[in-house]
């Protein structure tokens, strides 16, 4: 009689776990999760839209959110509403505060936090190079990187560093910017050139004397040889310069 007693305890043990654990399992499967994957996608696209740079260009590093994930009722739409202020226009570290809605009535809140970084190509040295040096094509690659805190000034084709010089020493992998860089110089101090000045269909020439070095374009102080006066004249090439009659 004993022994008939404890196995129908343990039957109707056993029985209960039975059913406890299948009810366990059927709330489970209807319980929704959202999870970090789902507020990073949520964070990507409240501080990209109506960014003023490419989305393909845009990238979300070290994302986090609190709670990591959030259960929510089985039923109803889900919708969120942004807290504060996403800045779309700013890069660097963003905190948002979004709200989750469950039928439209607010369930809970998560903090999102991560940092928008854009990426961009830019031009760089591929080996160490002196004050003065010529940029050739071997002397220089693109790469992509993070260009957030770059000045803007950096350089993202190679056509805009061929043939330039440098204006300081360089090591390899340095960033190029445009004022690091200058026009190698047409004409240098001594250089005999022609002096041309233009009025209308007029035009006139002499032979002058470059006081100082200067690149296409650029101002030089030139003597004129035959009124031994000094003038600015603009250079247009190896031997010929240009001033205002």
């Amino acid at each position: 009689m004993t022994i008939r007693v404890r196995c129908n305890y343990f039957l109707f043990t056993l029985l209960a776990f039975v059913l406890l654990v299948g009810q366990s399992h059927a709330a489970e499967e209807q319980q929704r999760v959202l999870d970090s994957g789902e507020f990073e996608t949520l964070f990507h696209e409240l501080v990209t839209h109506n960014s003023p740079w490419p989305q393909k260009d845009l990238v979300i590093a070290r994302f986090s959110a609190d709670p990591a994930s959030l259960p929510v009722p089985p039923d109803g739409p889900i919708s969120y509403r942004l807290l504060n202020q996403a800045y779309p226009d700013r890069l660097g570290p963003k905190t948002l505060y979004v709200s989750v809605l469950i039928n439209g009535e607010e369930f809970g809140r998560v903090k999102l936090r991560g940092n928008l970084q854009l990426y961009g190509d830019v031009v760089c040295l591929t080996k160490q190079l002196d004050r003065h040096a010529l940029l050739t094509e071997e002397d220089i690659t693109i790469i992509r990187r993070d260009v957030s805190g770059l000045d803007p000034r950096m350089l993202n084709s190679l056509d805009d560093a061929l043939g330039k010089q440098l204006k300081t020493s360089l090591r390899v992998g340095s960033i190029l910017y445009s004022h690091l860089l200058e026009s190698p110089p047409l004409v240098k101090r001594g250089d005999l050139v022609t002096i041309m000045a233009r009025s209308g269909a007029v035009k006139v020439t002499a032979p002058g004397q470059v006081r100082n070095a200067g690149a296409l374009g650029e101002l030089v102080r030139v003597k004129n040889l035959m009124s031994r006066r000094v003038i600015y004249a603009t250079v247009l090439g190896t031997n010929l310069v240009e001033t205002e009659m």
